[in-house]
């Protein structure tokens, strides 16, 4: 992650007072959803929320640490995790415009929620502060989201089970179309009209199968790279759509009757 100041916000440093000092500081912050209302403190006198430790006043009040994000304890009196929430401060040094934090990688011991915020105290370095870099996240069980963990077993079990069916369905038809094929007395146009009918069946078992199969590509996909596959992704939607277009026809056709009660 890279961050970035204004050049006329860093020529203020320039000179021999300022070389190799701290001139301004970023802080990233990791913490878990349910822990945001410990980041900042609020006056109880008069409710004002303050997220920065930047006067005395408030060293004194809140007993944090000038210049720093307020990172206030538990209000509920148990003692919070070691660590957590996960603060680093990043340094301007003299009169350098460009700071680069250095790769960190943090375990999470817990389930839920995280965000990551990027902070600084120096309201003149925040109107000229900009960031850019990269952050992975990444579950054990890969980069899937947790809430999206059960969606890979889920269609790959889906596929599977379609491609039982599908099976299933085709020793059914085959021996439909050879037993009507060798009957004496086998009619033409109910054997042509039972036909179609398998061959409309046929067409949304496949589609069922090949939309599970490639929702389970994605997700598998997804979990191991770490981006989704957006082409993958609106190859599934389509034969999804096409598959759910098919399957309500065949309902509306063989509940009028045809195929069932007349040719």
């Amino acid at each position: 992650v890279e961050f970035r100041r204004s050049r006329s916000h860093a020529s203020r440093f320039t000179g021999a007072d300022s070389e190799g000092k701290d001139t301004g500081a970023v802080h990233a912050m990791l913490f878990e959803l349910k822990d945001h209302l410990r980041i900042g403190w609020t006056d109880p006198r008069t409710g004002a929320r303050h997220l920065c430790c930047d006067s005395p006043n408030l060293v004194a009040d809140a007993g944090c640490v000038l210049g720093d994000p307020i990172i206030a304890p538990p209000d509920d009196g148990v003692e919070p995790e070691p660590g957590w929430p996960w603060v680093r401060r990043v340094e301007f040094v003299g009169d350098h415009a460009v700071r680069t934090m250095s790769p960190e990688q943090v375990t999470v011991t817990r389930d839920g929620m995280y965000h990551l915020w990027f902070v600084t105290c120096d309201a003149t370095l925040g109107e000229t502060l900009t960031v850019t870099g990269r952050t992975t996240w990444r579950n054990p069980h890969g980069y899937l989201p947790g809430m999206m963990r059960h969606m890979r077993p889920f269609f790959g079990t889906l596929a599977l089970a379609y491609g039982g069916l599908a099976f299933w369905w085709a020793a059914k038809v085959a021996k439909a179309h050879y037993t009507h094929g060798t009957g004496a007395h086998a009619h033409g146009t109910v054997t042509n009209v039972v036909t179609q009918l398998h061959h409309c069946v046929t067409a949304v078992v496949a589609a069922s199968f090949a939309e599970s199969f490639l929702w389970y590509a994605d997700y598998e996909y997804f979990n191991s790279v770490g981006t989704r596959p957006v082409l993958l992704a609106i190859i599934a939607s389509c034969v999804g759509a096409a598959r759910e277009a098919a399957s309500r026809t065949l309902v509306l056709i063989v509940s009028t009757g045809y195929g069932v009660v007349r040719p």
